[in-house]
């Protein structure tokens, strides 16, 4: 026994360890090979210390053909590894039986060397240390090429994979600096260079095991690396690469930029970057507030790895925060000239004086609910309103107390009347009420009611002198026979005008072919 089986044996402690650590921190199928991987390396070291402990030479031949089991195995598990890291897992599946060619070969060759000598020509112990003298055969030179090949190509493809770039430059210190370790212990001692006793091979594994513990720990080999080719530094919108996990696996500046440097972590997932429920699920687009009050445009797209299934997404983000504010003036806006336009509306169709409907609304009033009546043959009623010897008011008070006593004569009559009906200023001292859905007793019975308010209320003159006041009414309601609204409103006219001419202060009612003035009884007295 001597101390130099230390290094192989701390090799094989150490890889059974980055084993473990490989399968749990690594996504399949690239880290189901890295773990294969990592425990033939244990058995390459393992070999090595258990060669050493005893210096029987059939006993250290055989722990060699052992060994090879690992030796042949661990290119080819590297290669396979590297290519399903960079999303070639697919080349990997279709060409695996002729990948595995050579190292079965060499498996075969090494447990049958006995008969051929194709692996080793010559293997005798060292009289003067514990390392051995090796002649190789011919085969051992083809399995050199093919092993460095496999080793060399999978670390060039993956390395160009992730690229030497911001944000993924441990990454690729990790894969260069793991191979090559072991290829700079590992050569000097194929071409004969004999630095140590033993073969240093194990010690590198070793080396590059601690490498690959310091990747595992910063969770460098748990996000994808997606090209950072497609992500341009120069593009104002952010844009972020996240791997099937969630995971953050890239960002350019202007991602950086929105959301805070510190809050973009590779290998960390993006939603504790981003305000609590921003990403919504079921959908690719949404919009977020963040808490300095900036709103974000979010869009996410699905990644393609290059031979199949989506690996990721593409999360673009875009600082809407001037089009929101653009968007809320807009509807401030639109909000005012709404109610610009509402008002200007109510004023193209109330009179000034009275804050009544003006004659224009009223007749667009009256086709309306003369049309509604003839499609559903509803009534509609008509009151027209005059006041009596309003004209001595004007004359005997002045007109500032005759425009006095309307206004308020007009806020009685409004305040008389259903919501749905409609007072208006027919002209001059003239008012009048449209009645929908009204038939003429009811409209009667409203024009009374309106008559004896008017007559009940106690009106003053600017100087406050108190005074009366009754008005003439003529209810009309449509007739079959009534061919326009001009006619519902003769006859209206025409009630109205049999009430003053009767004695004033009084309601008629205009049928179609005759007018009654109605009594207190609302019985005809006259006609």
């Amino acid at each position: 026994m001597t101390w130099w089986i230390l290094p192989s044996l701390l090799g094989t402690v150490i890889c059974l360890y980055v084993t473990r650590q490989t399968s749990m921190y690594m996504r399949p199928p690239a880290g189901q090979y890295m773990a294969a991987m990592g425990g033939m390396v244990a058995w390459w070291c393992a070999g090595q210390w258990a060669s050493l402990l005893w210096q029987n030479l059939d006993y250290r031949y055989f722990i060699a053909q052992l060994q090879y089991v690992a030796i042949a195995s661990v290119p080819v598990l590297w290669f396979s590894a590297s290519l399903c890291y960079a999303g070639y897992d697919r080349i990997v599946r279709r060409w695996a039986p002729l990948i595995w060619i050579p190292p079965a070969v060499t498996i075969l060759l090494a447990f049958t060397n006995s008969y051929h000598g194709q692996l080793w020509a010559d293997f005798q112990p060292r009289a003067d240390s514990v390392g051995l003298d090796i002649t190789y055969g011919p085969w051992f030179k083809v399995y050199v090429a093919y092993s460095y090949s496999a080793v060399t190509i999978g670390t060039v493809i993956l390395a160009n994979r992730i690229g030497f770039l911001p944000g993924h430059r441990r990454q690729f210190f990790y894969v260069i600096s793991a191979p090559l370790v072991v290829l700079a212990l590992n050569l000097p001692f194929i071409f004969g260079l004999q630095l140590l006793p033993i073969d240093p091979t194990p010690l590198g594994f070793a080396l590059a095991s601690l490498i690959l513990m310091s990747a595992l720990k910063h969770k460098v080999f748990s996000v994808l690396p997606i090209a950072r080719r497609h992500i341009l530094d120069k593009l104002e919108d952010g844009v972020i690469t996240i791997d099937d996990q969630g995971l953050i696996a890239d960002a350019n500046a202007a991602a950086k930029s929105l959301l805070g440097a510190e809050a973009i972590v590779f290998g960390k997932s993006l939603s504790d970057a981003l305000p609590q429920g921003a990403l919504a699920t079921g959908t690719d687009h949404s919009e977020t507030r963040l808490t300095d009050g900036r709103w974000l445009d979010i869009r996410m797209s699905p990644v393609q790895s290059l031979d199949g299934p989506a690996k990721g997404q593409i999360v673009l983000l875009r600082d809407i925060t001037r089009d929101k504010h653009l968007q809320h003036t807009v509807e401030q806006t639109q909000h005012t000239l709404e109610s610009l336009n509402s008002r200007l509306q109510e004023q193209a169709h109330t009179d000034d004086l009275t804050q009544l409907s003006n004659r224009r609304h009223l007749y667009q009033r009256m086709q309306e609910e003369w049309s509604r009546s003839e499609r559903r043959s509803q009534p509609v009623s008509l009151i027209l309103l005059d006041f009596d010897h309003f004209k001595k008011i004007n004359d005997f008070y002045g007109h500032q107390t005759g425009d006095h006593v309307l206004a308020e004569a007009a806020t009685l009559i409004r305040q008389s009347i259903r919501p749905e009906d409609l007072a208006s200023r027919h002209g001059g001292e003239e008012l009048a009420v449209l009645l929908p859905d009204t038939a003429l007793e009811d409209a009667v019975e409203a024009a009374q009611r309106i008559q004896q308010t008017i007559s009940d209320h106690k009106y003053s003159s600017t100087e406050g002198q108190e005074l009366s006041l009754t008005i003439s009414a003529g209810v009309a309601c449509r007739e079959p026979e009534d061919g326009s609204v001009d006619a519902l409103v003769a006859r209206a006219d025409s009630a109205l005008y049999h009430s003053k001419r009767t004695g004033r202060n009084a309601v008629s009612v205009a049928g179609h072919n005759d007018v009654q003035r109605l009594g207190a009884d609302n019985k005809q007295i006259s006609a």
